[in-house]
């Protein structure tokens, strides 16, 4: 059956009745077997990633094929979208989105969307047909009782690996089907002006690649939306303008000066402009890093000014994380050549840690922050919102400049919190106080509930007032 619909791609035509009415008296042949078929499900992606994937599809359904071979689809058959946003049922919604895709693909909308048209010609065969699959269940679970977002993750966890895909492609379908509404609703705020916002992108993003995918993604899934198959002029902009200023920044977290793509890196460069030096630190992602850094760099008698962490996921899926922190010495200026030496061993070594932990914070740095404090109350606050951002919590903590605080924070909430990690976070420091930026999420990918917010708010006041005693 499925070799009748390849063959209306390659041929550029149409089924015969006669087969039609033979496919739709022999429906009961797709059974479990059929389901289960690697090569029966190796040949539907094939159609899927063919360019006239949406033709075929559309007969599969009107056949009642497609709804045989994925149940899921008898769900959405026909299926109305009462609002304002969507001309189509789900079902058709999901075949123009993905004709979309191959019309960019092949230079269709290149004048029109030029920044879409280079974010699709930078995907291998394989990535695009992730984005396809993506296309394909994004929104599937639409009639069932709930947010679809999140009852599309089990669609997807079971026919990710039944039509070929790896775990770690499975995770990204997950994240494209996630995030599908991510860039079109970023794209409306105002990330030029506001850094949390702006950093709050960058770290969903993780990756060029990552971004060159959810951009086709949304920009497709956003055209097949409206009645005239097109995306309004300033919505369009408003997207390709958040691709064009997102791309340079992911590429300068993924592709720093003297990094080789896929193994481990540590730098230490002095910074003219701010009077410093800065740590550069690519690892594999793992729990407790941020905290092990941060310690080891206390220990070695560095007073730590800015810290900048950036997650992304390399081709291969792994999870890595980049790491800038700008530090000096007792004396506020940029670190010595032999102390640099002894922080990239001293780093190298706590990269292999598996565990939170303990550092002893040097005496000479925290004399010359307790000289430089003398005059300061010991006050502090603590400020957490969860209405930021779509789907993290950003912490604000200011308090006066004491040695190890910043460490001493991100080791006691992952201590004390487990469940929850590190995205984004980012420290300014001058004489006297500081103030850190701390973008968190729960493991599954979610905002911190507000029931733990007093938890938390407790677990950090904690850590601040046990600086303030040294």
């Amino acid at each position: 059956m499925l070799h009748a619909f390849r063959n209306i791609q390659s041929r550029q035509s149409d089924l015969h009745y006669s087969a039609i009415a033979q496919i739709r008296n022999n429906l009961d042949m797709v059974d479990d077997a059929f389901l289960s078929s690697p090569d029966a499900n190796a040949l539907f992606i094939d159609i899927l990633s063919d360019p006239d994937a949406e033709r075929a599809l559309r007969r599969m359904q009107k056949i009642g094929f497609l709804q045989k071979f994925v149940p899921v689809y008898d769900e959405i058959d026909s299926l109305m979208q009462f609002n304002a946003s969507h001309a189509y049922t789900v079902d058709e919604h999901h075949f123009i989105a993905i004709g979309h895709i191959h019309k960019m693909r092949q230079g269709s909308y290149a004048l029109e969307a030029p920044q879409t048209y280079d974010a699709i010609t930078h995907l291998s065969d394989r990535d695009l047909q992730v984005v396809c699959f993506a296309a394909f269940l994004h929104d599937t679970a639409k009639a069932r009782p709930g947010k679809h977002i999140q009852n599309v993750l089990p669609i997807i966890q079971e026919l990710g690996p039944r039509f070929g895909f790896s775990p770690q492609e499975t995770e990204t379908i997950t994240w494209l089907c996630e995030q599908h509404m991510f860039l079109y609703n970023q794209a409306r705020l105002p990330y030029h002006d506001d850094p949390t916002i702006d950093r709050n992108i960058c770290a969903t993003l993780e990756s060029v690649k990552k971004l060159n995918m959810l951009h086709v993604l949304t920009v497709c899934d956003s055209m097949a939306a409206g009645s005239k198959r097109r995306l309004d002029p300033l919505k369009l902009k408003r997207l390709e303008d958040l691709y064009t200023h997102c791309k340079p920044k992911l590429r300068s977290i993924v592709l720093p000066e003297g990094y080789k793509l896929g193994e481990v890196f540590v730098q230490v460069a002095k910074d003219s402009a701010a009077n410093a030096s800065v740590i550069t630190v690519i690892s594999p992602d793992k729990p407790f890093l941020l905290s092990n850094l941060t310690g080891c760099i206390s220990e070695n008698e560095c007073d730590i000014r800015g810290v900048s962490a950036h997650p992304f996921t390399d081709d291969n899926g792994q999870k890595w994380v980049s790491d800038k922190i700008t530090v000096t010495n007792s004396a506020g200026l940029p670190i010595g050549k032999n102390v640099a030496s002894k922080m990239v061993d001293s780093i190298h070594r706590a990269l292999t840690l598996d565990m939170l932990a303990d550092f002893t914070i040097a005496s000479k740095i925290s004399a010359q922050i307790a000289e430089q404090n003398q005059v300061i109350e010991p006050d502090h606050y603590i400020d957490i919102q969860n209405d930021l951002t779509e789907d993290t919590t950003v912490i604000d903590v200011g308090a006066p400049n004491r040695p190890g605080l910043l460490h001493t924070i991100i080791k006691t909430v992952s201590n004390d919190h487990p469940d929850l990690t590190f995205q984004f976070c980012h420290a300014h420091s001058e004489p006297g106080s500081v103030l850190d930026t701390f973008i968190i999420q729960t493991r599954d990918g979610g905002k911190v509930s507000e029931d733990q917010f007093s938890h938390l708010e407790n677990s950090i006041n904690a850590a601040v007032l046990s600086t303030l005693n040294i």
